[in-house]
């Protein structure tokens, strides 16, 4: 179960953290956020990077319009999409060690050999 978090500004409690930015940037600053790990107030630009780097959590924002799934970034969001959703299949094999590959982008963190004699870098 998630612990309740309090608006830094107004002290307003929220029961989940995904309530508190939303609340802050429409009563308080549109321009900052709140860190949900520690609720340090910053530029909104900067909070994703300060979560990153000061409490190793990787936002998932993109989102696959098909399924729901969460991503990291595009380049993960594109690559689940054409695994799972496209009907054109992609998949390569690795001409370094014979492994067969779902998708071009995913070769270099199936097939470290390959990486290793320089094989590559999709």
């Amino acid at each position: 179960m998630e612990t309740p978090v309090n608006c830094p500004v107004c002290n307003k409690l929220f029961p989940t953290k995904q309530g508190l930015n939303p609340h802050f940037r429409e009563t308080h600053d549109k321009q900052k956020g709140v860190c949900i790990e520690c609720g340090e107030i910053l530029p909104a630009e900067k909070l994703r990077r300060h979560l990153d780097y000061s409490h190793n959590v990787r936002v998932k924002n993109k989102l696959c319009s098909t399924c729901g799934k969460a991503f990291r970034s595009r380049g993960e969001l594109e690559v689940h999409v054409a695994i799972y959703h496209e009907q054109t299949a992609q998949s390569v094999m690795c001409d370094v060690c014979g492994k067969d590959v779902p998708h071009p982008k995913l070769l270099e963190k199936v097939c470290r050999l390959g990486l290793e004699i320089g094989y590559g870098s999709l």
